[in-house]
């Protein structure tokens, strides 16, 4: 049986603001068309809403920096 090919988008987006990550999808077509099965990404909420909205289908994994520096925080 022959294993699909894996493949790895990496896009660094400026800032953190829900309507400059929306102009930056509607500017980048090709953006939408990738349909990913899974998101690494921040753990900021306009991250999390702008994704939902792109690829409704797409599993979001938070990221391990910023999950571990939660967990430091928190039993500190």
């Amino acid at each position: 049986m022959r294993k699909k090919p894996f493949c790895c988008v990496f896009h660094l987006l400026p800032g953190q603001k829900l309507s400059d990550l929306r102009v930056y999808a509607h500017t980048q077509p090709d953006f939408l068309l990738l349909n990913p099965k899974a998101v690494v990404m921040d753990l900021a909420w306009a991250y999390y809403t702008w994704i939902s909205e792109c690829f409704p289908r797409a599993i979001l994994i938070a990221d391990q920096f910023h999950v571990h520096g939660h967990v430091i925080d928190s039993v500190q």
